[in-house]
């Protein structure tokens, strides 16, 4: 994954486990991965606590 970022140029992909809550469900699971590392982010719970942790990573991302 970290190549197909850094060929592709993208910043961050964000994965959501459809195969643990999703669509029609309160709570969901993500991961994160961002470019320069190898680093992948695990984050779980409430979707609108998901959403506000995807808008922290872009911040960081384009504070840099």
């Amino acid at each position: 994954m970290v190549e197909k970022i850094e060929h592709d140029n993208l910043e961050m992909v964000v994965a959501n486990d459809i195969g643990k809550g999703g669509i029609g469900t309160e709570e969901n699971d993500i991961f994160i991965l961002r470019k320069g590392t190898e680093e992948l982010k695990h984050v779980n719970g409430k979707k609108r606590i998901i959403a506000g942790e995807i808008v922290s990573e872009l911040a960081f991302q384009f504070s840099k």
